[in-house]
């Protein structure tokens, strides 16, 4: 929903930033990629890098106030 309403408001760069911690993975629960509902971000169209910007660079966009909101 979050999605759509962005996209409805004209937003065409919707990112996250993935939080990876790598070789923190077992066979079976444990996963290297710590971001919440990155699969479910990815199956509406939200794709890290994909015209997004980093963590550094999300937090350098909002200091020069280039980002307006942030969820």
């Amino acid at each position: 929903m979050l999605v759509k309403f962005a996209k409805s408001l004209g937003i065409v760069n919707i990112a996250f930033a993935h939080h990876i911690l790598p070789g923190d993975q077992d066979d079976i629960l444990v996963r290297e990629d710590k971001t919440p509902n990155t699969l479910g971000a990815e199956l509406v169209g939200v794709k890290p890098g994909n015209g997004g910007l980093s963590l550094e660079g999300i937090l350098r966009a909002i200091k020069e106030q280039k980002i307006k909101a942030v969820l």
